[in-house]
């Protein structure tokens, strides 16, 4: 009987030390804290369409994009972080021909989460509703970059006499069925599609 009470003993306890190394390995301590991951650089906005109106002077655009970073303790560094950017070669649009970099490094201030860049586009090769993708790309980072750091900006190139654009509006009435059914006010953007759908 002495043995039988001893076995459950030495069984307790042997179960007892398995699930204490168990918890511990739950809680090790050289798990990696989520708070402390990487911070990670990547575009606020990675993908958008640019409506590019030719005209005869084939006068170049500028569009201005920002770049953010994510991770860590999800608030802002106290600590610069700085980016280098690139024109991506998966990009229809080459570098140096169709458009130009303002600045390829970008530095992100301490104390801030954002910075503003710009790219120079170039209308001249541009051909009416032969729409097409610019890629840019974030190719370093003081810190990290974030698995998708890309931005794709698709360049739809228009004729002077198009109907895209961004409209005021003067007299905003909605009709429909010939009854008056409420008004609107302020500005419109019509978007081109593609040749002669809007």
């Amino acid at each position: 009987m002495k043995n039988i009470k001893l076995l459950r003993i030495f069984l307790i306890l042997i179960l007892g030390t398995i699930t204490l190394n168990s918890c511990d390995e739950l809680i090790d301590p050289t798990e990696t804290d989520f708070g402390n991951g990487p911070v990670l650089a990547s575009f606020v906005v990675t993908a958008k369409d640019i409506n590019i109106i030719k005209d005869a002077a084939n006068t170049p655009i500028t569009y201005e994009f920002e770049i953010s970073y994510y991770g860590g303790k999800n608030v802002v560094l106290d600590r610069a972080v700085s980016v280098t950017l690139g024109v991506s070669s998966k990009s229809a649009i080459p570098e140096g021909t169709g458009v130009e970099l303002t600045t390829k490094s970008l530095t992100i201030p301490a104390g801030s989460s954002t910075v503003t860049g710009s790219v120079k586009i170039f209308t001249g090769p541009l051909v009416p509703f032969n729409f097409q993708d610019l890629v840019l790309e974030i190719s370093e980072s003081s810190e990290s970059i974030a698995e998708k750091n890309t931005a794709t900006l698709t360049l739809k190139a228009l004729p002077s006499n198009t109907l895209a654009g961004t409209y005021d509006t003067v007299v905003g009435q909605y009709w429909n069925s010939g009854t008056r059914r409420g008004d609107f006010s302020g500005t419109f953007v019509i978007s081109a599609i593609s040749p002669g759908l809007y």
